[in-house]
């Protein structure tokens, strides 16, 4: 009986001693792989190579505690990559690969860092890819309300310049954090345009905002903005003049007015029953200032 127990403790110790040795190969050579890949970070030639080392050792030793930091440089390298003035793009692809590692982690009880902004990368990615609904999956990670009302907008209307739109009403006022092109108050509404963004209105006794034109070009986003009983109008940096009708819930793009046309809108104005438009055309370097008398019965504005 003796004999038998010390046989168990003896093998239970030399079990217990080679998973102990082969846990630290693993990381023993995890380490190696991840200090060969740092020289090869440091210089941009060669940085390609250290990806593909990094990848190794997320593939073969995602338990190792150099995992977490070989997957911030994979993460890093592939965002900025796929990212610009024009926000980011990352391929559904390199998400996809991102969130199977991300996925082991879990598991792992591991927690990664900056966890809010690699959710609004991914979401705004998938906008640009136009993947709506993996977009609202992923700004609601973050709880990014914007996020989420732009890929519901995108995913009812698209890039709609003409034709009728679903506008969808949210509580409170746009929280979007980026700088104003241009706002208004029209009687209960307020109508503001963003930066390389939408025009959004905010119904003031009911306390909700919505929006009401997404540019398919951010480079053409809104700017000047006037408001007469009837009509938004939204001054664009390129599309001509964007027209919603507030009562039928409709756009119009406006790029010829009287023969004369429209491209970036600079300023407008209306006064009594006169519409004033000053619009550039920068490639041609041609600057326009239209005066339009009686502009409510002028077919090229209100038909």
């Amino acid at each position: 009986m003796k004999h038998s127990l010390i046989i168990s403790v003896i093998l239970i110790f030399l079990v217990s001693s080679f998973i102990y040795i082969e846990e630290s190969a693993a990381i023993s050579e995890a380490e190696k792989l991840y200090n060969e890949a740092e020289k090869l970070w440091k210089n941009y030639d060669t940085r390609h190579q250290a990806v593909e080392i990094y990848q190794r050792i997320l593939d073969n030793y995602p338990e190792s505690k150099i995992a977490t930091e070989a997957y911030y440089r994979l993460e890093y390298h592939i965002i900025g990559g796929h990212s610009g003035s024009g926000g980011y793009c990352l391929p559904s692809e390199k998400i996809k690969m991102l969130e199977k590692y991300i996925s082991c982690f879990n598991k792992s009880g591991i927690k990664l860092k900056n966890e809010e902004n690699r959710y609004f990368i991914f979401g705004q990615s998938y906008i640009n890819v136009g993947e709506y609904d993996k977009a609202i999956k992923e700004f609601k990670k973050c709880k990014y309300n914007h996020g989420i009302e732009h890929a519901q907008w995108l995913k009812d209307n698209g890039y709609i310049k003409s034709g009728k739109v679903k506008i969808r009403q949210y509580l409170g006022e746009s929280r979007l954090d980026v700088s104003k092109t241009g706002e208004i108050v029209d009687g209960d509404y307020v109508w503001t345009g963003y930066f390389k963004g939408p025009v959004i209105g905010y119904n003031k006794s009911k306390n909700t905002h919505f929006i009401v034109y997404v540019p398919a070009n951010i480079y053409k986003g809104p700017g000047p903005l006037v408001a007469d009983e009837c009509f938004l109008w939204i001054g664009t940096g390129g599309d001509g003049i964007i027209r919603f009708d507030k009562e039928k819930q409709e756009l119009k793009q406006i790029t010829n007015i009287d023969s004369i046309p429209l491209k970036t809108v600079r300023k407008l104005k209306i006064s009594y029953d006169d519409f004033f438009i000053e619009s550039v055309d920068s490639l041609k370097r041609i600057e326009t200032k239209i005066r339009i008398h009686r502009y409510k019965s002028n077919p090229s504005l209100v038909k």
